[in-house]
């Protein structure tokens, strides 16, 4: 009699086994699909992101970086900023640039606000539920280069390097530099990006 319930029973196991299998399966199963949607609805966007700074095709700006006259272009090509000359950069262009696009937007009802510490100066332009914009100049140092004169009213050990004025967005560092610019021109740029952001969310809505 045993011989012939081993069969029945040995089913019967084999189908409870591979029940329990497949429920304890579903929870995985469940979050590895959440997982996999939100890394597609993550590529996506990061492509939308990118397209807004490639197929974007924004007004030309008048006065920027693109029409400076050529001797100041020669002049910011081989000049090596040294820390009194970002911070100069940063009090007298970068932060006042700011402060006149804060307000321009202020006035057309955003919401804005400039962030000033030791590191940088940046502009957020809120919007609620939807990502906000960030622009943001961070003087980053680099190592002079060897064929560089050492400049006589710096520290010989500590100065031996240079600064760049580095745009950063919500995204990250955007691997350019804005010194040497007018004012104008970093406005421009700010709102060049702006316009690309409000481009961006316009596609992701």
């Amino acid at each position: 009699h045993t011989t012939h319930y081993s069969g029945p029973l040995l089913a019967d196991g084999l189908q409870a086994l591979s029940t329990a299998t497949l429920a304890s399966a579903l929870p995985f199963a469940m979050v590895l699909l959440v997982v996999m949607w939100g890394l597609v609805k993550a590529l996506r966007e990061d492509v939308m992101k990118r397209d807004t700074h490639t197929q974007l095709h924004l007004a030309p700006r008048h006065g920027g970086p693109t029409t400076q006259d050529w001797q100041r272009r020669v002049r910011n090509l081989l000049t090596y900023p040294r820390r009194r000359h970002i911070q100069r950069f940063m009090e007298e262009v970068a932060i006042p640039a700011f402060e006149e696009v804060s307000a321009a937007l202020d006035k057309q009802g955003a919401n804005t606000r400039v962030e000033q510490t030791a590191k940088h100066v940046a502009l957020h332009v809120g919007h609620d539920t939807e990502l906000d914009f960030v622009y943001k100049i961070r003087p980053e140092a680099y190592a002079l280069p060897t064929f560089v004169e050492n400049d006589e009213e710096e520290d010989d050990v500590t100065e031996r390097k240079y600064f760049r004025a580095e745009v950063h967005l919500r995204e990250g560092g955007q691997n350019y530099d804005v010194m040497g610019w007018s004012r104008q021109e970093v406005i421009d740029d700010i709102l060049d990006q702006y316009e690309r952001h409000l481009h961006y969310l316009h596609l992701i809505r």
